[in-house]
């Protein structure tokens, strides 16, 4: 066979693939609404791994090179770090909206003053940030804490330094901890654009 029929069946049938989140190169904290790539990706899928991601870069870049879709709701800020926009603590959302609301929402609107009628010097938070393995803590031995700038766990967050914090956790947490699986995504899409 040939044509576009045949092009975008097997479009959606490979994407479907490396997508599926029993797979577990992906997971998804939103009912499955979006997929962000899983910082646990070679202990749920193996050594090669990172082939998926530059075999899903490659697909993307042939999808739009043909300007067809593609049926993966990724996250954006998956989409945003693989195409190389700055990550802002709102693109959380896209990821994990619990969490969202409880941690980055929290902090950014003063909820624990307003709410809980506390400062941020009472909540004792430093530049750092807990590396969690959530989806296979029982194959990892420990958590790691990450400095998110040099000497991060000395510096307490403050209210004039909350908005430089924020972005930092963000960013360590939407690409710091997919950094890997990211750039392979590049290297699969830079076939098709530079």
């Amino acid at each position: 066979g040939a044509g576009d029929g045949l092009r975008r069946e097997w479009l959606n049938q490979a994407t479907d693939e490396i997508v599926h989140l029993a797979r577990g190169l992906f997971v998804s904290k939103n009912s499955g609404r979006t997929s962000q790539p899983n910082a646990e990706s070679e202990l749920a899928a193996g050594a090669d791994h990172l082939s998926y991601f530059s075999l899903l870069g490659r697909i993307t870049g042939f999808a739009l090179y043909h300007r067809e879709n593609i049926p993966a709701q990724l996250t954006d800020a998956f989409i945003k770090a693989a195409f190389g926009f700055q990550i802002v603590p709102e693109d959380v959302v896209s990821v994990d909206p619990d969490f969202y609301r409880l941690k980055i929402a929290y902090l950014q609107d003063s909820t624990y003053a307003t709410r809980d009628g506390m400062t941020l010097a009472d909540l004792g938070m430093t530049f750092d940030a807990e590396h969690q393995f959530e989806e296979y803590s029982a194959k990892r031995k420990k958590l790691e804490t990450v400095d998110l700038k040099p000497g991060g766990s000395e510096i307490e967050v403050t209210e004039t330094n909350k908005a430089e914090y924020l972005q930092l956790f963000v960013e360590h947490r939407l690409v710091g901890a997919i950094k890997e699986q990211i750039q392979a995504f590049q290297q699969g899409l830079s076939v098709f654009f530079s």
